[in-house]
């Protein structure tokens, strides 16, 4: 699965992959997991936006 390869390839820095890992977690089908990326993402953005 891929997304459990990207969150092992990385884990140092999966911050900036969440958008990436949301997705593959949806192809999964793990639509919890997904969800979780999504919203960490959006919140990730949002605080940047307002640096």
């Amino acid at each position: 699965m891929a997304a459990r390869g990207m969150e092992h390839l990385f884990a140092a820095n999966r911050d900036e992959y969440l958008a990436e890992l949301g997705y593959h977690w949806e192809e999964a089908r793990e639509t919890d997991r997904a969800r979780s990326c999504f919203i960490a993402a959006a919140l990730r953005a949002t605080v940047s936006a307002k640096i």
